[in-house]
């Protein structure tokens, strides 16, 4: 009878089809012997997490010494949570000032120019010694930012009643994400200062749902990963109580778009959600995002227009975000011209805010149908504490520098974002504003060999009520094929522009449109007009 092997000795192949079946914590299983423990590190470290306090732990756990080169091959993923400065329970009662501005701003960008370095360090060993299977290459990055104390649940070190150790967490005085809602963390430095460049990153996503990241920054960050082929970036536009900061962030995150544009060659997908709320009180008055270095173009549409184009882009995908024609079609190029060209683009979608970069809605009012109205004061209630000057609108309300908490009005905020009362009676498409769009992106079409979908939707009072597809023939589309079970599988062999509105909006295709979509459409292409009810179209 064969002697039984060791589990030491199994063979490789088998060790991995063992480890692959485990559950749970994998990592446990390295200490079983030193085969094993390059078995395991495969998997536990194809995936981690660090928070930026913790990088030399990052350095010294992928360091030079041999027996932990194998893992830099192993890394597919890294998970990186840069940590902000904490601050005190009573700092939690009062707005980030200039100054807490620039320590985040100095935290985070020495902990990327770390990151970064960690990184590079490792590119520039692999390459000396000739790769040595330890070469890093196609890993994805995410990125993430917080401070300790921006959990509610870590504000109890100090009472802000006279140093008393409260109970519970002070949120009576306690101006919660409010604090650093109109802060946006940055870069600093880096003309002086260059980041490393890194080859290995083929994937970064920034997504921010409490601290935000400045968009000039995150595209900043792109342009130093040369090989990137997916960018995903989930960003805030939400910004009116301050209206130069919007115009100012707006321009700058354009600016940095046209540099990701020369400096990346192997773009092949991006993603953006760049959030701003529609006001719920439609007559409130947006203040326009456009500055006075350009008063008449929207830098950051010409930006996405310009990295649409790309050579090597296929996939784009724009959400609640504000834009305008030039988005499409720049408004100094005749739609005779052939200079807009997507080369390599095959999905393009587009879910678009209804407001303009200068302020205005491409909505109007219908008389024909009532507004839907709510006085929003008593569905906001003051806490007692914070009764502010009801007149006072100026930035440095927000910054008293005395020992009291800041004045917080809720409801004041809210007045001030068009977010304070329900108001709706914008439902009708406005000609004017919106018919140059819908030209641009026919027009957009066209020149767009190898498209296969693209979709425009715009929302309304939280819903869509305009959406437009075009689909190439032979290319299902799980959105309007099919759609109330009209039609028919032959037509799926057609090209195809489908056009949903719901009834409110009183468009009408205007003249001229239907040329363009007949050019995209080809001899044998389909073009569907539907008028449905607000409940129907999703």
């Amino acid at each position: 009878m064969p002697r039984p092997t060791s589990i030491q000795h199994l063979p490789t192949e088998v060790l991995d089809i063992i480890i692959s079946l485990l559950e749970g914590r994998v990592g446990l299983y390295a200490v079983v012997c030193r085969r094993w423990q390059k078995v395991v590190e495969r998997y536990s470290f194809k995936s981690i997490s660090i928070r930026s306090i913790h990088l030399e732990e990052l350095r010294a756990i992928f360091g030079r010494n041999p027996h932990h080169l194998h893992r830099r091959a192993s890394l597919k993923h890294i998970s990186l949570e840069v940590i902000l400065p904490t601050y005190s329970a009573r700092a939690c009662a009062k707005f980030e000032r200039p100054e807490d501005m620039m320590a985040n701003n100095s935290v985070f960008t020495e902990a990327i120019h770390t990151f970064f370095g960690i990184l590079h360090d490792w590119e520039v060993h692999g390459l000396q010694n000739g790769g040595g299977g330890y070469t890093l290459c196609n890993i994805g990055f995410s990125l993430s930012i917080s401070s300790p104390m921006d959990d509610g649940c870590n504000r109890t070190d100090i009472s802000l009643h006279k140093g008393k150790i409260p109970r519970q967490p002070p949120t009576s005085r306690d101006c919660g994400d409010t604090r650093f809602a109109h802060s946006y963390i940055q870069l600093i430095g880096l003309k002086e200062r260059p980041l490393p460049i890194l080859s290995c990153i083929y994937f970064f996503r920034a997504q921010f749902f409490r601290r935000q990241l400045a968009g000039a920054s995150a595209a900043a960050l792109a342009c130093a990963l040369p090989k990137l082929e997916d960018l995903e970036l989930s960003l805030s536009d939400h910004e009116w109580m301050f209206p130069l900061t919007r115009q100012k962030n707006r321009y700058d995150f354009g600016q940095a778009l046209h540099t990701l544009c020369l400096n990346n060659t192997a773009l092949q997908s991006f993603s953006l959600s760049y959030v701003m709320e529609e006001p719920t009180d439609h007559g409130f008055c947006i203040p326009n995002a456009l500055p006075d270095n350009s008063p008449d173009t929207d830098t950051l549409s010409q930006a996405l227009h310009a990295l649409s184009q790309s050579s090597t882009l296929t996939y784009v995908y724009l959400d609640d975000i504000v834009v305008s024609e030039e988005l499409f079609w720049p408004k100094n190029i005749p739609s005779t011209s052939g200079r807009p060209f997507w080369p390599a683009l095959k999905e393009f979608a587009v879910y678009a805010n209804p407001t303009t970069p200068t302020g205005q809605w491409y909505f109007e009012r219908n008389i024909h149908y009532p507004p839907t109205t709510s006085d929003g004061q008593d569905d906001f209630p003051i806490t007692p504490s914070f009764f502010p000057d009801e007149h006072a609108d100026q930035e440095d309300e927000w910054l008293s520098t005395d020992s009291e908490p800041d004045p917080l009005d809720e409801y004041r905020n809210l007045r001030l974002c068009g977010q304070a009362r329900i108001n709706k009676f914008r439902r009708r498409l406005s000609p004017e504003l919106f018919n140059p769009l819908v030209f641009a992106f026919a027009r957009a079409v066209q020149r767009m060999p190898k498209l296969n979908l693209f979709n425009f939707s715009m929302n309304s009072g939280g819903s869509p009520v305009f959406q437009a597809e075009w689909v190439r023939d032979g290319i299902v589309s799980s959105q309007w094929d099919g759609y109330e079970g009209e039609e028919e599988e032959q037509e799926i062999g057609k090209q195809r522009w489908t056009f949903i509105i719901i009834e409110e909006t009183e468009w009408e295709v205007p003249g001229g449109l239907m040329a363009i979509l007949n050019d995209t459409l080809g001899e044998r292409g389909l073009f569907r007009f539907r008028t449905v009810d607000r409940d129907v179209i999703q």
